[in-house]
């Protein structure tokens, strides 16, 4: 053989070597990143087992998160036919009046679902099954008066309502 020949395929073991080792680096850099991601805790939030309790609020926090006056929600929850124990479709089982107050704190402001169960003590997802479930509810039962009645509500009702509000002192 002739030392371009040896060059040649020293250089064919060279690379068959290198390609060795680069493997060999690759499964132990992967083996190391699988020990640390198991031995890193990931960071998850945390919610309080405690849920929200109606009677633990003040009437000012009561008409601040709903909207509503404290001694108002128990006639609200009857008004709008929610019972008193709510199961979803998949099991969860509810507080009629909780639920009541998730859906009013979520139309009172706009709020993440994840910072609203912070404030019931529920996940996220929790609060979003809730939710679904009362806007559903109160669709299905009052979707006749939801919509706009186009008989009832005609121009002149409407000018007739707004002259009614300017006398009696509105801006």
């Amino acid at each position: 053989m002739d030392r371009s020949s040896l060059e040649l395929a020293g250089m064919a073991v060279m690379s068959t070597r290198q390609r060795q080792e680069q493997w060999r680096r690759r499964i132990l850099l992967q083996a190391a990143l699988t020990l640390a991601t198991s031995i890193i805790p990931r960071e998850r939030p945390t919610f309080p087992s405690t849920h929200m309790d109606l009677d633990a609020m003040t009437p000012a926090d009561c008409r601040l998160r709903f909207r509503f006056d404290k001694t108002d929600m128990p006639r609200l929850q009857q008004a709008l036919h929610v019972p008193a124990i709510v199961s979803t479709d998949n099991r969860l089982i509810v507080p009629g009046i909780e639920v009541l107050c998730v859906v009013l704190h979520r139309l009172s402001l706009p709020t993440r679902l994840d910072d609203l169960g912070k404030e019931f003590g529920r996940k996220g997802s929790k609060i979003s099954r809730v939710y679904q479930w009362s806007v559903t509810h109160i669709c299905t039962l009052f979707s006749d008066v939801l919509y706009w009645d186009k008989d009832r509500l005609t121009s002149e009702v409407l000018q007739e309502y707004a002259d009614a509000v300017r006398d009696a002192g509105a801006p």
